[in-house]
């Protein structure tokens, strides 16, 4: 076996186990940016829930995002967000209510 053989099987070898390893980050990062889909897309239905909320739906809200938070369906920025945004509401329809 001569050197260029030797260094052909190791490259070979090399490209199959890096193919392999990359495969699997591939695969890993999807996975990831699907599940930074799904939270994105439970952050969008809670927030447009909220643009049409009355007082009981925008309490609904703030558990609700407290939910999808434990749940790992949003993150926390996401969650801040939500309750700040749903507990002005309540402020606003609250106070509404009164006059």
């Amino acid at each position: 076996m001569g050197l260029n053989e030797i260094t052909s099987r190791i490259s070979n070898h090399a490209s199959g186990a890096f193919g392999y390893l990359l495969k699997g980050y591939k695969s890993n990062v999807y996975k990831s940016l699907g599940g930074m889909q799904n939270m994105s897309q439970k952050f969008e239905a809670l927030k447009e829930k909220l643009n049409n909320a009355d007082l009981s739906e925008a309490k609904e809200v703030l558990v609700q995002a407290k939910e999808a938070y434990d749940d790992g369906k949003i993150d926390e920025t996401e969650k801040k967000e939500l309750m700040d945004s749903a507990k002005s509401l309540i402020a606003k329809k609250g106070i509404g209510g009164l006059f």
